[in-house]
């Protein structure tokens, strides 16, 4: 729901939930594979395209505005096809790994110039532009 999949979140199933988190994290390692060169893992690709064949979310309009609804396999589908259309799209040369060694996160360089460093301005950026600037302070008093 957080993501704005569907209005309200669908019963999901211990097999469910277990189906999600192997399409996850499949489509993880593809995104790594993106960003570092290495060679895929065998059967991600079809994890990945096995759940992305499945119905997506519906989404339609009603007198209140739009509705979005679905299954848990509905909404697996919507993310899995999303990861397809990025992972084999236009915007797989700009995903990245986040620079702060802390962190583990991918995210896709929309800037201009294609020389984003950080997943988030707000945590990782502003951790290392908060170190570098300290640094710099610590330097000239010395």
């Amino acid at each position: 729901m957080a993501a704005g999949l569907v209005d309200a979140p669908p019963p999901v199933s211990e097999a469910g939930l277990a189906r999600a988190l192997a399409v996850r994290e499949a489509i993880y390692r593809l995104a790594v594979t993106a960003v570092t060169g290495d060679s895929r893992r065998p059967g991600d690709i079809d994890l990945v395209n096995e759940a992305a064949a499945a119905p997506p979310v519906s989404a339609m309009l009603t007198e209140a505005g739009l509705r979005r609804t679905g299954t848990e396999d509905e909404a697996i589908a919507t993310i899995a096809r999303a990861a397809v259309t990025l992972l084999g799209g236009s915007g797989r040369p700009r995903i990245r790994e986040c620079a702060d060694l802390s962190c583990t996160r991918l995210f896709v360089d929309t800037s201009r110039a294609g020389s984003r460093h950080w997943c988030d301005m707000r945590g990782c950026g502003n951790r290392a532009k908060v170190a570098g600037h300290r640094a710099r302070r610590g330097a000239r008093k010395a």
